[in-house]
């Protein structure tokens, strides 16, 4: 257990291993893609959740290295089944 004083606040925290924040920010971003059902742009897009920019959105995507699962994927704007070959 680790006790953490700041002024007259005091935090207990328990000694686990901490996600970096790359990893944080992975997993918010993948939890609100699924959410959304992988939609990233559009009223109802990831990027309205996440209050960013829908290209900034992919960007970030891309740098995390976080690809649609489902099989469904994205090109400049129209979607496409990726065929089981």
């Amino acid at each position: 257990m680790v006790t953490v004083r700041h002024g007259a606040f005091a935090i207990v925290t328990m000694a686990t291993p901490q996600k970096s924040l790359q990893a944080m920010e992975m997993g918010h971003i993948i939890r609100v893609l699924e959410q959304t059902n992988w939609r990233i742009d559009g009223p109802k897009g990831a990027a309205v959740i996440l209050d960013m920019n829908p290209s900034t959105l992919r960007s970030r995507m891309r740098k995390l290295g976080i690809k649609n699962l489902k099989g469904v994927q994205t090109f400049k704007g129209s979607a496409f089944r990726c065929s089981g070959f």
